[in-house]
């Protein structure tokens, strides 16, 4: 004969439950993503688990849509990330909905309704091991593909295309003024000539030019 669950395990059973519908994060996969509003639909990846008596269920979370993707910012300045169908982020619930602060209302509290699927925003970076970047740089700041074109920065330059970058750029007006140099001498240079025999022969005299100056960046590289 079954036996009856007592009071204390209806409780408890009642409790966990209940906290089953607390959500505060969760992984979520990009279905659909709008660039333009930085609006996302996304599918949490973990399903939920809820007991029955000695049964336990495994549901699948609904499809959470128009959750805000969260880019580092600050005033006009941030960082953007090309989001792609597919990418992993990580879900974070408000403790309440946010909808009214996205649409710029009147904030108020809905003491009836904490930490539910409501009021969703994500984070993208998150992915399995099996994922991991394979050039996140030990010491340098890195923007950029992990297999192709990156920025490095490091305590000494910035280093465009790769961390082997070393080809140092030409300053806009260090080139200016070496050739306003060379303008110059040209448009001023002056000839020395003899006639000995009445004809006049002409030998240009370029020593106005001088040494050319250093047009070299010193702390942006390239390659």
């Amino acid at each position: 004969m079954e036996q009856s669950p007592t009071l204390a395990q209806l409780l408890k059973q009642a409790i966990e439950n209940r906290l089953c519908q607390v959500h505060t994060a969760l992984i979520g996969r990009i279905e659909k993503y709008d660039s333009s509003t930085q609006l996302a639909d996304i599918q949490p990846v973990i399903k939920q688990a809820i007991r029955t008596g000695e049964d336990k269920k495994q549901l699948e979370l609904p499809l959470l849509v128009d959750v805000p993707i969260l880019f580092p910012r600050a005033g006009e300045f941030f960082i953007s990330l090309p989001i792609q169908i597919g990418d992993y982020v990580q879900v974070i619930f408000n403790e309440t909905s946010i909808d009214e602060f996205l649409t710029e209302s009147p904030s108020t509290i809905d003491s009836f309704r904490r930490f539910t699927l409501q009021g969703a925003v994500a984070i993208p970076g998150i992915y399995p091991q099996a994922k991991a970047l394979k050039n996140a740089h030990k010491a340098n700041l890195v923007m950029g593909h992990d297999e192709r074109i990156q920025i490095h920065i490091d305590p000494e330059k910035i280093r465009l295309g790769s961390e082997k970058a070393d080809e140092a750029l030409a300053l806009a007006r260090n080139v200016a003024n070496e050739l306003k140099k060379i303008v110059n001498a040209f448009n001023s240079h002056t000839h020395m000539g003899s006639c000995p025999t009445g004809a006049v022969t002409t030998v240009a005299s370029l020593s106005q030019l001088g040494p050319v100056g250093d047009i070299a960046t010193k702390k942006v590289v390239a390659e």
